[in-house]
């Protein structure tokens, strides 16, 4: 009686949901980034993620939030979600959750990814100068 399920809501509702949970999880088996993961950060939300998320990189174990290697380990989440629901714990993460947020705002999120692609795009460059054309 304590889960809600509310089905498709709109985008503009999102704040709201976040603001009125105590945690997030995404125990997702591949994710490439989990946008969700830093909005729910925003929100000042501890975060329960599977390390097949690629937001991972954004979680400091323990600090804000907690990454788990086998989400079908249905022992260990509970752990880490009981761990997690005790108010000074979650109000802990949550302020450090919600300082990861400000600390890598969206337009960094994608000059990073720009970076990314920037080197290897020159790495390509540099191996396809080095192989010799007939």
């Amino acid at each position: 009686d304590l889960v809600i399920f509310t089905g498709t809501i709109e985008r503009k509702s999102l704040p709201d949901f976040y603001l009125a949970g105590d945690l997030f999880a995404m125990l997702s088996r591949f994710d490439t980034f989990g946008m969700v993961v830093l909005e729910a950060m925003a929100a000042g939300l501890p975060v329960l993620i599977s390390s097949r998320v690629g937001a991972k990189d954004l979680v400091t174990e323990g600090e804000n939030g907690f990454v788990v290697e086998d989400p079908a380990d249905s022992d260990l989440v509970a752990g880490r979600i009981e761990t997690m629901l005790s108010g000074e714990v979650r109000k802990r993460m949550g302020i450090a959750a919600l300082q990861t947020a400000r600390d890598n705002p969206w337009d960094g999120v994608v000059q990073k990814m720009i970076n990314i692609y920037e080197t290897i795009g020159e790495d390509q460059s540099l191996v396809s100068s080095n192989i010799p054309h007939p």
